[in-house]
């Protein structure tokens, strides 16, 4: 069986993972190369304790990105298969010593770690991502959220080091899951952002906070904390956002730098940038 595919069509590169957790790259049906990462107990792992994997080619298709329950992250050449650098982006998950059967992850679980490159492939930025099922204690229902669902992490893939991380603080009871991402088309920035909650602007490639709003809208999904393209930039000085109100917004950037709110679209507007987002949520 095959699963967690990954394709780039430009030159017929796919990728996929076996049960035995091996990676296998081929062009067309050619094997190109085939990596071991995971060890002898992946099965045991992707089956019991839901640990899974994802792959993820570069937009030039020079990289494949692999990766591995919550922030193991593996960058290798897809012509032959060599890792050229792993990152474990959370000390306290080991996965080598069992030792993650003991993370409280409170009301979160089928994590994995969701990577999207940049419009260049300069830039990959890593989230883990997950299931939500909110737990009662006394009688309330808390919306605590582990460090693990509110960090981002920008690797720069010219020097295949990592850039910067970022950390939203939780707010209890409160939910500060980094469910939206977005790229500045000219890379300058990258939007993070909390259904329900603030997004902010992330200079590239400090990391700086160049901007805070507080209004994204939030999403009533029992899977809410998936990815959801809730900001989008239009183009380098104007970005569009779902808000509180149910409405499409719009942000434009003066010519001191400075983003400021630029009225709201109509329903028309708001379905054609912001597609299937503005109809699920803004009806």
């Amino acid at each position: 069986m095959e699963f967690y595919p990954a394709r780039y069509e430009q030159s017929g590169l796919s990728a996929v993972c076996l049960e035995d957790g091996s990676i296998v790259v081929r062009r067309g049906e050619e094997v190109l190369s085939t990596l071991h990462l995971f060890g002898d107990s992946f099965a045991l792992w992707h089956n019991y304790w839901l640990v899974e994997p994802r792959l993820e080619f570069s937009p030039n298709g020079a990289w494949l990105a692999i990766s591995y329950g919550m922030g193991y992250v593996y960058l290798a050449e897809p012509q032959t298969g060599r890792v050229v650098r792993e990152f474990h982006l959370f000390d306290d998950v080991r996965y080598e010593d069992d030792s993650f059967q003991d993370i409280d992850t409170y009301c979160y679980y089928n994590e994995h770690t969701r990577l999207d490159f940049s419009p260049s492939g300069r830039w990959l930025a890593v989230r883990v991502r997950g299931d939500f099922d909110p737990q009662e204690e006394d009688g309330r229902t808390e919306y605590f959220t582990p460090l693990y669902f509110r960090s981002v992490f920008v690797i720069d893939m010219d020097r295949r080091e990592l850039a910067f991380s970022h950390v939203f603080d939780d707010e209890c009871p409160g939910n500060e899951n980094l469910a939206v991402l977005a790229f500045h088309p000219a890379e300058e920035l990258l939007a993070v952002g909390v259904p329900g909650g603030r997004f902010r602007l992330l200079s590239l490639p400090e990391g700086r906070v160049t901007a805070e709003f507080s209004s994204l809208i939030w999403v009533p999904d029992p899977r809410g904390v998936r990815h959801r393209a809730l900001v989008r930039f239009v183009d380098g000085d104007t970005l569009v956002y779902l808000s509180q109100e149910k409405t499409a917004n719009r942000l434009r950037r003066g010519t001191d730098g400075i983003w400021r709110p630029a009225g709201k679209l109509s329903p028309e507007e708001g379905r054609e940038i912001m597609g299937e987002e503005f109809s699920l949520c803004c009806p």
